[in-house]
């Protein structure tokens, strides 16, 4: 297993799993990790996500941020009020005309959380 990493969202935390040992020894990681994820990690993980939602004028503050970033990833299609379902599907209405929106998603990834919240 890899060190622990903040993600470039700068909000969450990530590692990766490699094994040797072939498609058995896979099969068994990929196991334990699905146990251990059920058991705690979605828990801890709603937890901590539902604690970043922001309220008030900062979710009003920060959704405009996050519209701006939009724009400036070439995704001008955003309102404050478009929902996270409408805001992943103007990213790839976008993405589908062959435009990089690479940085359109890592804008959502550092915002879609303290906006919508887990």
């Amino acid at each position: 297993m890899s060190e622990v990493e903040l993600s470039p969202d700068g909000l969450t935390y990530g590692f990766s799993i490699t094994t040797s040992g072939g498609e058995d020894a896979t099969a068994a990681v990929d196991a334990a990790y699905g146990a251990c994820t059920a058991e705690h990690l979605n828990t801890i993980e709603s937890e901590y996500l539902s604690g970043l939602e922001l309220t008030g004028a900062e979710r009003e503050s920060a959704y405009a941020e996050f519209v701006e970033c939009l724009e400036a990833a070439d995704v001008d299609t955003v309102v404050v009020g478009d929902d996270e379902g409408t805001i992943t599907s103007k990213i790839s209405a976008v993405e589908k005309t062959g435009l990089n929106v690479d940085e359109a998603w890592l804008c959502q990834q550092k915002y879609i959380f303290p906006i919508f919240g887990g």
